[in-house]
């Protein structure tokens, strides 16, 4: 009787949960599309045969320049910091390439070269996140915006509709799984020079 009211007094295993949960978030780097650039990308791909899968929501458009993953609060103030201290002038992004990853079942569109302000843009960032403890990923950046996920294509278009991106800004964002979409939200935005 005793150890069940000892065990009373003590808060729930998901109470515990949920404070761990709420002193880290998971973050990245990303371009933002303004709303002009959502509709184009929208457009960019359209499967001839197969099941269209799960498309992302409109307002979670996005292209990953640098994944953070679990990052306590503490940390966000180097993050922003060196954010602040990258100099990039806009650029012009060509969305000109549709792709099929058959494993994990992914449908984007990115451009068929990288330029090389974005590559600048992403190798900058990583730099100034290794002050803040980050090591940068090991594979090769692959800009790209995933449009569907869970896709069953057999066939694509055999031309992406393309479209042109102005880039003037890049932003930090916070995602949350488990809930409904919009997923994702932009915590700082960073102006490009002009």
């Amino acid at each position: 009787m005793r150890s069940g009211n000892r065990r009373s007094k003590l808060p729930s295993r998901a109470w515990w949960i949920c404070l761990a949960k709420d002193n880290r978030q998971r973050l990245f780097f990303a371009l933002w599309p303004d709303v002009a650039t959502r509709k184009a990308l929208r457009h960019t791909a359209q499967p001839i045969s197969g099941s269209p899968g799960r498309l992302q929501h409109p307002l979670d458009l996005h292209m990953t320049l640098v994944f953070l993953g679990m990052v306590e609060s503490e940390r966000l103030a180097c993050i922003e910091d060196a954010a602040s201290h990258i100099r990039c002038e806009p650029f012009t992004l060509s969305i000109d390439r549709v792709g099929y990853w058959k494993r994990p079942r992914i449908l984007w569109c990115g451009p068929s070269q990288s330029p090389a302000p974005l590559n600048r843009l992403v190798a900058d960032l990583q730099d100034g996140l290794s002050a803040c403890g980050f090591v940068p990923e090991k594979r090769h950046f692959l800009p790209h915006v995933t449009l569907a996920r869970k896709v069953s294509v057999l066939e694509l278009a055999e031309e992406a509709h393309s479209c042109e991106w102005p880039v003037d800004s890049f932003v930090l964002v916070a995602s949350d799984t488990g809930v409904a979409p919009p997923r994702y939200k932009i915590l700082k935005k960073w102006a490009m020079d002009s």
